[in-house]
């Protein structure tokens, strides 16, 4: 599964809708624990699923019938079979009507009614709803043309929305399908139909038996698809979408992409795809960006861009293609054996991925994208909630689905590939994949297949790696003489909360200052692996002026540049000529507000300074993410208005200085948002409406149907008195499903506090009438951080309300309420009320965002104490 968290997302502790950034909750209506799966798991084997659908157009319940093969073992318990907020109509075991017990969360059957040691079918017909939080089947109607689409998301545990089910990762089985649907649909699921037949009026969909594989990568699509198809493939390919939004696939990347993925990971993997057909359907409403469903796989509709398509749109669409991809071999071939080895099926696909981008020509720097997304994964590891990347989940309500599992895990695949060489890696994987085919694994079978391509022990590597939580720092310390290094060595280090030192292997890079530029005199692999490990072979070169310890981001740390090195990167940051070590170098810069080095005022100037000089469009796009996460969220909080307008006021100019310049216009698109936002904190509402109206414009900006939504949000955040009468008028313009979403934004974030609780009142009361999307939507925006005083007005009934929305909302909606309205602060008002949620009961999930929001409200009290004594100073 593929997902990109907002970086203001991850500052509040919240990451991507469904999932924090810690331990997340993908919003399923039940729970599993890890020890129900074992037991299950010696109860049952050989299982075979049948299946038989009745869909109605309408959003009625549709009616299933399910046939389960299996083999039952006694284990003198009662056999649990999953199936969550259905309705069971009747069992039978065997040809026989028996007797169950059923609860909102799964039917049980005693043992005395299946034969042991034997060959069993379990027929249960049932009835369930359509989803509304986009988990099991969610059905949507198109405001635009009233056409009606259907898909299934499952992972971790929501196949058993779906259908009654054994739903854990290691009961693999094969799946056959037969499907009732109206006459204007198209059904996929994961083989290709072998025959469609008509009934009334409806159509009976009728789909073969599919190879063996775990019940989250199962689904079901269907709806009046627009539908692409390639047929010149040695893969059959075909891509959807709804009919409305055809006319923004961009259908000749997608499949070129979808081809180069092919073509790169059959020959890698040393395993050719072996699931037949490769279906790619973007759907609406989608939580996450995109879902590894076998040959089926679904696409949030974010990537279907109605404005100018960007150089980042293009990198994140064919990135995704090539993480879902990657996963057909890693998550679904091979298959972890439960979800605290989920890093061997996401960490591998967002390697695999950037190894099959770096492989085609459009994407040089692919490279780079993977170093700007490891800062989640450095930010996530120095969050209070971090973890090992193979990690406790005693359920499946706590998966981790992170930074850590996705950033951190792919760094180290990458620090593994530099230490064993490319040979022994790949070599590794063809083992690994050609041994386990179709079967599940723990983390010491993939450690097995390295350690036997490469013929040494990986043990300890990977157990400091994999079992242990946090990030090292690296610092290079030397002493020269007569021009000359006369000793040098790599620091390693660690906090005292995460005190493991681990092997690493790393590109020192060492420069001098010749006329006008940093020229390279010195570049080699270093081992280290203790607190100061010695390179020998530095004695006698040139005394270096910049020395960079990790100079192709091969190395999992955190680099923190010695004194001098600092100093010159800093004077003369254009002079670098690699564009990933200026982002190091700004990396190192950011850091240094958290470590209360430097001031937001220093680092505010340092971006005056150098922002105007940077023209690489990567280098740009890891300096705005920077500047949202490390700057902005601190601004809001400063206190003194005066201080805080300076700030702004500086920002803005050097982003109006961007806008006005000669950059490209994608680069000038990656700087747009934060101008927007910067002018929202200003509160400059004439300039956002002299942008709006179209009276103020910036070469090779243009104002997208989306981005006008954003200039109405920014209105409608200051209050200006017409922006609700203009957000009605704009969506007459624009009646999609993602304009209803941009208008239901606009109105929850106008200071209105009585219309702002007619909005929540829906959501409290847990009404269905809204879809998942639209109650993020609201929550998401319901209190601006320039309404505080509203929020802290609500802070009574949230106090009221938050066991009652906690204990019966869907999970997913649970978490948004108690993080996106917490009354958060920059002082110590806000911690008491922290401190008395987290002595609740409250699901993991959520104690997690709440001790990020803790974590953050610390840390902005030692960035406002630093700014405070850089001024007395």
């Amino acid at each position: 599964m593929r997902c990109m968290p907002s970086l203001a997302r991850l500052m509040l502790g919240l990451g991507c809708l469904f999932y924090p950034a810690g331990k997340a909750v993908l919003a399923g209506p039940a729970v599993l624990k890890q020890s129900e799966a074992e037991l299950r798991k010696k109860q049952v084997d050989d299982v075979r699923y049948a299946l038989d659908l009745d869909l109605p157009e309408s959003d009625k319940p549709f009616q299933g019938t399910v046939r389960i093969g299996f083999t039952f073992h006694p284990q003198n318990q009662p056999l649990r079979v999953d199936f969550a907020k259905g309705k069971v109509e009747s069992v039978k075991v065997n040809g026989r009507a028996v007797k169950f017990e059923t609860d909102e969360m799964a039917i049980r059957l005693g043992e005395d009614v299946l034969q042991a040691n034997a060959k069993n079918e379990l027929e249960i017909r049932y009835e369930h709803p359509y989803s509304k939080d986009g988990n099991g089947l969610y059905w949507f109607r198109d405001p635009v043309d009233q056409q009606v689409y259907t898909f299934t998301h499952f992972e971790p545990y929501a196949a058993n929305s779906f259908f009654p089910s054994f739903d854990q990762p290691d009961l693999k089985a094969t799946f056959q399908m037969k499907v009732k649907a109206p006459k204007t649909w198209t059904v996929v699921s994961t083989a290709r139909e072998t025959k469609v037949t008509p009934d009334g009026d409806k159509n009976i969909w009728e789909f073969p038996e599919t190879l063996k594989f775990s019940t989250y990568l199962f689904s079901l699509h269907a709806g009046a698809y627009k539908v692409w198809e390639d047929k010149s493939f040695r893969v059959p390919l075909r891509i959807m979408s709804r009919q409305s939004l055809a006319q923004y696939m961009p259908v000749d990347q997608w499949f070129r992409a979808t081809r180069h993925g092919f073509d790169f990971l059959d020959k890698y993997m040393g395993y050719a795809y072996p699931f037949g057909k490769y279906d790619q359907v973007v759907v609406p409403d989608f939580n996450a960006g995109a879902m590894e469903n076998v040959a089926a796989v679904t696409f949030s509709e974010r990537f279907l861009v109605r404005g100018q398509r960007t150089e980042a749109d293009e990198q994140g669409l064919a990135g995704t293609i090539q993480h879902e991809m990657a996963h057909m071999w890693s998550g679904n071939l091979v298959t972890m054996n439960w979800w605290n080895d989920l890093w061997l099926n996401e960490s591998f696909a967002t390697y695999a991925a950037t190894l099959t981008m770096a492989a085609d020509p459009r994407f040089p720097n692919t490279w780079i994208g993977f170093h700007r997304s490891k800062s989640g994964a450095y930010f996530a590891d120095q969050l209070v909630t971090t973890h090992p990347i193979v990690a406790d989940v005693p359920d499946t309500m706590s998966t981790n689905f992170d930074g850590i599992t996705y950033g951190k895990g792919a760094s180290f695949l990458k620090q593994l590939h530099f230490l064993v060489g490319e040979k022994a890696f790949q070599k590794g994987l063809q083992i690994y994949f050609n041994k386990h085919a179709f079967g599940n694994t723990r983390v010491n079978d993939f450690i097995a297949a390295m350690e036997t391509a490469t013929g040494r022990s990986l043990q300890t590597f990977a157990k400091e790696w994999l079992q242990t939580a946090g990030v090292n720092t690296l610092t290079a310390d030397f002493t020269c003489r007569k021009g000359k290094i006369e000793q040098f060595h790599l620091k390693q280090s660690a906090i005292p909360e995460q005190p493991t030192l681990r092997e690493h292997k790393t590109q020192v890079a060492l420069y001098k200052w010749k006329k006008d530029r940093f020229e390279l005199i010195k570049e080699a692999a270093v081992g280290y692996q203790s607190a100061s490990t010695p390179w020998r072979e530095a004695k006698g070169l040139a005394c270096p002026d910049l020395v960079f310890p990790n100079q192709n981001d091969h190395d999992y740390v955190k680099v923190v540049l010695d004194p001098f090195s600092y100093k010159n990167a800093a004077s003369h940051l254009q002079a670098i000529e690699n564009p990933m070590q200026r982002i190091m170098v700004w990396n190192a810069v950011s850091d240094m507000i958290l470590s209360t080095d430097i001031s937001l005022k220093d680092y505010t100037r340092f971006i005056v300074q150098q922002l105007p000089l940077e023209k690489d469009y990567e280098v740009l796009r890891a300096i705005d993410a920077k500047i949202g996460r490390e700057l902005l969220g601190y601004v809001d909080w400063i206190p003194e208005k005066a201080v805080k307008q300076e700030i702004l006021n500086a920002l803005l100019k050097v982003y109006e200085g961007q806008l006005q310049s000669s950059l490209a216009s994608d680069s000038k698109k990656i700087q747009w948002g934060t101008y927007r936002q910067l002018l929202t904190m200003s509160g400059r509402t004439d300039t956002i409406l002299s942008l709006w109206q179209g009276k103020t414009t910036f070469p090779g900006v243009m104002i997208d149907q989306d981005e006008r939504w954003g200039l109405l949000e920014a209105l409608s955040q200051l209050g200006h008195k017409e922006a609700l009468a203009w957000a009605d008028a704009e969506k007459q313009k624009d009646p999609t499903s993602m304009g209803q979403r941009k208008y239901l934004a606009v109105q929850a974030s106008f200071p209105d506090y009585d219309q702002k609780m007619k909005m929540l009142d829906p959501i409290v009361k847990a009404e269905r009438k809204m879809s998942g999307a639209e109650r993020y939507a609201i929550m998401g925006n319901l209190f601006p951080r320039s309404q505080r005083e509203l929020l802290k007005r609500y802070e009574p009934t949230y106090r009221a309300e938050v066991d009652r929305i906690v204990a019966k909302a869907e999970p997913g909606v649970s978490r948004s309420y108690v993080m996106s309205l917490l009354p958060v602060s920059c002082d110590s008002s806000s911690l008491p009320l922290i401190n008395e949620l987290l002595a609740k009961p409250y699901p993991q999930a959520i104690n997690d965002g709440l001790k990020v929001a803790r974590q953050n409200n610390e840390r902005c009290q030692k960035v406002m104490a630093r700014l405070l004594s850089s001024r007395q100073g």
